[in-house]
């Protein structure tokens, strides 16, 4: 399945400096850069196949904004609360790869993307800080220059991609964009604690769907087939396939109750975070049934188990 993805990178090409190293005449030099790039509601698909690792991402209409100001002091300094240690190595080392190590930025992250919940928060934040730095000398920024330094320090979701893709998560290696995605929506909810990427027993990840082939193939033929007829239910399908696999990796006690609830109340199936704790019910935002949906999973599971609601939006840069 994947091999036949290997000849389809998509990915623009990436474009050089307007302004070489003369950094003091660029416009944004000194001023401030603001990106922002999608979080994501766990993942449509994830697995291993021929010897590789995949996913399919779900960007959602959330963001992570990264505001970036350079520097001649010399140091990455990060004026948001939490551990962006990440981010700080990514931008030093984008700076050190445009012969700029001299330089240093001040950076202010915005959003609130719950942190170790599998909704790619390291991935909207540390990219748009890449991509803020890039912007700031002058630099275009090709996805596939940004995974290269992305994955350096972490596993990527590669929202940065347009519309929706299949990728590596682990290498960044570019597979196949999947298109532009119909309408559809998430009630996210959190089963709680935290998972770190690092923490991730991806191993046995790979041998459990070693053992799931064929379910694997039938979630991305559906995923694919609905993106490409505009069919939110044919994605729901596959992604459902692909948390049902997922249950023998990162076991989520709340999954087949919430799936049954979901089925019964009209929604179009549940996915789940591959390496996280939240989990996804997935409608058809034309049709009235929110709501509904929400009261229901809040007399199930209690009000604190919902901590959004999303629609699939195509990847990409603002």
């Amino acid at each position: 399945m994947l091999e036949s993805f290997q000849n389809n990178h998509n990915a623009p090409v990436e474009i050089e400096s307007v302004y070489g190293q003369n950094f003091s005449s660029l416009p944004t030099f000194g001023q401030p850069v603001s990106t922002k790039v999608p979080a994501t509601c766990g993942e449509l698909a994830q697995g291993y196949l021929g010897g590789k690792d995949f996913l399919i991402n779900s960007p959602i209409s959330l963001h992570a904004e990264v505001s970036l100001q350079l520097n001649r002091i010399g140091s990455i300094c990060i004026f948001s609360h939490g551990n962006f240690s990440k981010m700080s190595s990514a931008v030093s080392e984008t700076l050190r790869q445009l012969n700029n190590s001299h330089l240093g930025a001040e950076i202010q992250v915005n959003g609130s993307i719950p942190r170790g919940k599998g909704l790619a928060s390291s991935t909207a934040e540390v990219a748009a800080a890449i991509i803020s730095a890039r912007t700031s000398l002058g630099y275009r920024s090709s996805p596939k220059r940004i995974s290269e330094v992305v994955t350096k320090f972490d596993s990527t979701d590669g929202t940065y991609f347009p519309g929706i893709s299949m990728l590596n998560q682990v290498t960044g290696e570019y597979y196949q964009a999947i298109g532009t995605p119909p309408p559809l929506a998430f009630i996210i909810c959190d089963t709680g604690g935290q998972i770190e990427s690092h923490e991730f027993d991806r191993a046995k990840a790979r041998r459990h769907a070693s053992s799931h082939p064929n379910c694997l193939r039938e979630a991305i033929k559906l995923i694919k087939d609905g993106v490409r007829l505009h069919e939110p239910r044919l994605i729901a399908d596959g992604a459902t396939i692909s948390a049902k696999i997922n249950q023998g990796i990162l076991y989520k006690q709340q999954f087949t109750d919430l799936l049954k609830l979901a089925k019964d109340a009209g929604a179009l199936g549940v996915n789940c975070a591959h390496t996280g704790t939240i989990l996804g019910v997935m409608y058809d935002p034309r049709h009235d049934i929110q709501d509904k949906l929400i009261q229901r999973i809040e007399a199930e599971f209690g009000e604190d188990f919902i901590i959004g609601c999303h629609q699939l939006v195509s990847g990409g840069v603002i």
